[in-house]
């Protein structure tokens, strides 16, 4: 009896033995080029080729000289859906202690797509354990190097020129970790959502009030045309903040989240693609009075709460927006970000410098922008919250 166990031990191990023997040599041996790999991975490689080369023209165009995307180390692994784990291999760019690993192989592109040495990488590698978690991405060490995790899927490499593609959710991301996380001295008090502790009509009639007010700002070239309308946004804004103190915790998931976002546009821009400010829906590009009038807030309803969008996802575009308009007034605040100032605040004071006192008073400019407009949208916002 111990003798049959001893051997079928002995065959169990074989087998596991030949198992990853046989994965280790169909990684070495089998579709190591550009040419023989899948469509979800070739497409995957085409987006970050066009990555790498737009950041290694015009990265001072992307944010600011000093942070390039090319210098990052990644893992990219394909999985079946939104934060899938089920795979068998990642791609691996820039992380020196798994190009000569028994689990590697490189994988040979075509020399115009001008990018790094690209190993794939057997999901077998204790290296890459991570992979298996259940989260599009994460950010580990890897021997003494901080290295991205992140996961791409049949939907971000065919979405290729929207804000859901493979490209633009992984430089959101790693903008974040490499050029924000390292500099904000207070981003672990930043919250992921906004706690609104009072919901009521008149906040968001005049959140509303707000958005007319940048619509009108963003169709706007000239700059003293520009200042004057801002200050309308300003005054608006002070007026809201003075009645709903608690709602200042925006100014800052607006500057951590607008950032990210405002990358996202000036990418789009220089490679022409279709995500523009403030809004891109299914490749046009829309206003806030396009998404918050009447008949778009019930259509949202029908399928979802606003709690997510009205408490977070909205700041990725008011930030990214106010950023546009900085540009546009040839400010330089992102020097003042990275210092720990605030977007919003930035930009107020940088409009009552410039305004000379011409402010008008929020009775004007409710009446300029039709506040009394926007009363059965704020009724549509307050009755959709869970």
């Amino acid at each position: 009896m111990k003798r049959k166990k001893k051997v079928f031990v002995r065959i169990t191990l074989l087998i596991v033995f030949l198992g990853i023997v046989g994965v280790i040599g169909f990684n070495k041996l089998f579709n190591t080029e550009y040419n023989s790999l899948n469509d979800m991975d070739k497409s995957m490689i085409e987006q970050l080729s066009e990555v790498y080369e737009t950041y290694d023209n015009n990265s001072g165009d992307i944010w600011q000289e000093g942070y390039n995307f090319n210098n990052i180390p990644l893992v990219l692994t394909p999985v079946s859906k939104d934060k899938g784990m089920l795979h068998t291999y990642s791609y691996v760019i820039g992380v020196d202690k798994l190009e000569n690993s028994i689990f590697s192989k490189k994988i040979e592109v075509p020399k115009e797509m001008n990018l790094p040495p690209i190993y794939r990488v057997s999901f077998l590698s204790p290296s890459l354990l991570k992979t298996w978690m259940p989260a599009n991405f994460i950010f580990s060490d890897i021997g003494n190097q901080h290295v991205t995790f992140f996961k791409y899927n049949p939907l971000s490499t065919t979405a290729l020129n929207t804000e859901k593609s493979f490209k633009y959710f992984l430089m959101h991301e790693v903008f974040h970790e490499y050029r924000q996380v390292p500099l904000w001295k207070n981003v672990n008090d930043l919250t992921s959502t906004i706690f609104i502790e009072e919901r009521n009509k008149e906040q968001y009639q005049l959140l509303l009030l707000e958005f007319a007010i940048l619509d009108k700002a963003n169709e706007i070239s000239n700059k003293d045309e520009l200042v004057n309308v801002l200050s309308d946004f300003v005054t608006a804004r002070e007026y809201r903040y003075n009645k709903f103190q608690y709602m200042k915790q925006e100014k800052l998931v607006e500057t951590l989240e607008g950032c990210a976002q405002y990358i996202e546009y000036n990418y789009s821009n220089l490679v022409g693609d279709l995500v523009k400010p403030p809004f891109t829906v299914d490749g046009k590009v829309a206003g806030f009075k396009d998404v918050f009038n009447k008949e778009a807030l019930e259509n949202f309803v029908k399928g979802a709460s606003l709690n997510g969008f009205m408490d977070k996802d909205l700041y990725y575009y008011v930030g990214s927006l106010e950023g546009v308009l900085l540009d546009k007034l040839h400010i330089n605040w992102k020097d003042r970000v990275e210092n720990n100032e605030l977007i919003y605040d930035i930009m107020k004071d940088e409009i009552y410098k410039r305004a000379d006192g011409k402010i008008n008073n929020i009775e004007e400019i409710k009446n300029k922008y039709g506040y009394d407009n926007f009363e059965d949208e704020a009724e549509i916002i307050i009755n959709n919250f869970n």
